[in-house]
């Protein structure tokens, strides 16, 4: 039985009131609540079990998973290449609290958790793949502390039937040794979080303006979600979630970035932020970009400490609106990176985890249109190989593809679900998008959700994750 071991922002927030301290010293009372979508990526049926874990690492198998006319059972059958929704607050048996959850098939599966907050006033969003518990060392390239009003929210689970001492290093841009480190021992199954906005560092200490990388560390196997988070000012309710890295890479494809992107009357920019995952060596890295230029333009790459990040911010225009990015290493030293997309002076804000390499075919586990009224779905699709070719997409519940021709290598292809004339409001499920040419080429994409026009809530409405590879 292969299982999917997945930590949900420390827990996923089945109705729960949570407190945390905010900018400035205030505390902003935020009730909290989630969902998680699996799909299945097999050819045969899969038998999909949920376990949950509170904050004390008592465990729940509980049933069903949702109730009504036809309730979802525990464990849930997916069919091939279907996708299952799970909202939390309609669990039966789990009280309001944080939950981590671990799932297990007998076929291939991947998930995303959703989580959902609001004050009352301002909302929040995020978004983050599921990750499998077999490393004891994760890499997080972006944690903040006061760094233009964004703060951290660190969440390891001990995914070990025994407890263990977990800690973290936290690295400043360009430094060589840690400037702070917490450690904890963590109970089996059990989440400790740590919050930038009061870390009580074992040794060193954050300062305000910090935008740094952090190494999680422990004996056995451990998840690690970065919750990114905005609570004052024009962007009260960002939030960029994304899942702490277990190895690294020499080459990532980063398929959605905006420098300056004017969507209506919203102005969209990126960062990206990538970290040396090493231990010895500077890592010599240039981001590529598919009109053929790159930075550094000169014969000096960016130099990269051990395990230590760059930060890059697209806000000039000179990359054009919309566009992809590469980034290299150029002496085999490893690295992960992220994106972030956030409107210009507004809360709604993005994150994904750039990814290594494509595939002729890839899978969203939830895509929607109009669903609730309101949420909406884009994707970003690239090409990396080096021919043209046909990228089409394939929803859920036998709609026609839809498909853009002629797809040039390192060109992206762009699909949004209220374009699909056949898909009716109010629908709901997982996605497959691939090469059509034969032979096909390997691509790579991004998952983009978000409300649609004429709400008025304020805050992070939007979240985005990378596309998975079968």
């Amino acid at each position: 039985m292969r299982t999917l071991k997945a930590l949900v922002l420390a827990a996923l927030l089945a109705l729960a009131v949570v407190s945390f301290a905010g900018a400035q010293g205030i505390t902003v009372v935020t009730t909290w609540s989630s969902s998680f979508t699996v799909v299945n990526l097999g050819d045969d049926k899969a038998t999909v079990m949920a376990t949950f874990y509170n904050e004390n690492g008592t465990k729940f198998v509980v049933n069903p998973l949702s109730s009504g006319a036809t309730p979802v059972w525990n464990p849930f059958i997916l069919d091939p290449h279907g996708s299952r929704i799970i909202v939390m607050e309609y669990v039966n048996g789990l009280p309001g609290g944080k939950y981590s959850i671990v799932l297990s098939a007998d076929q291939p599966i991947v998930a995303i958790a959703n989580v959902a907050g609001h004050d009352g006033a301002v909302y929040y969003h995020g978004s983050y793949q599921g990750s499998w518990a077999t490393a004891t060392e994760a890499y997080l390239p972006s944690v903040s502390k006061a760094f233009v009003d964004w703060y951290s929210r660190l969440a390891v689970q001990n995914l070990d039937a025994a407890a263990q001492s977990i800690s973290v290093e936290f690295y400043e841009a360009g430094g060589t040794s840690p400037i702070c480190t917490v450690s904890s021992s963590v109970p089996p199954y059990t989440t400790r979080h740590w919050n930038t906005a009061g870390i009580a560092c074992d040794t060193g200490s954050i300062p305000d303006g910090y935008n740094g990388s952090a190494v999680v560390s422990s004996d056995g196997p451990i998840a690690v979600v970065n919750e990114d988070y905005n609570e004052t000012g024009l962007r009260a309710g960002g939030t960029q979630v994304y899942s702490g890295f277990t190895q690294g890479w020499t080459t990532l494809y980063c398929p959605a970035m905006y420098d300056r992107f004017a969507d209506g009357q919203d102005v969209w920019i990126s960062s990206l932020n990538v970290q040396n995952i090493g231990d010895q060596d500077d890592a010599r890295v240039r981001i590529y970009y598919p009109d053929g230029s790159m930075e550094p333009p000169g014969p000096d790459p960016y130099s990269i400490p051990p395990r230590t990040s760059l930060l890059l911010v697209y806000n000039t225009g000179d990359h054009g609106p919309a566009f992809a990015a590469r980034v290299e290493v150029e002496n085999g030293q490893p690295i992960v990176a992220i994106a972030n997309a956030t409107i210009e002076y507004e809360a709604p804000s993005q994150t994904y985890e750039c990814v290594p390499s494509g595939a002729p075919e890839l899978y969203s586990p939830l895509a929607m249109k109009w669903l609730a009224s309101d949420y909406n779905t884009g994707f970003h699709v690239q090409n990396i190989g080096g021919a043209s070719t046909d990228i089409c997409i394939e929803y859920e519940g036998g709609y026609a593809p839809e498909c853009r021709l002629g797809v040039a290598a390192d060109a992206v292809a762009i699909f949004v679900t209220p374009g699909h004339l056949d898909l009716p409001a109010g629908w709901s499920g997982s996605a497959r998008i691939y090469s059509a040419t034969n032979p096909p080429v390997d691509i790579v994409g991004v998952v983009n959700q978000g409300r649609g026009w004429g709400y008025s809530q304020t805050g992070d409405q939007s979240l985005s994750f990378a596309l998975f590879a079968p």
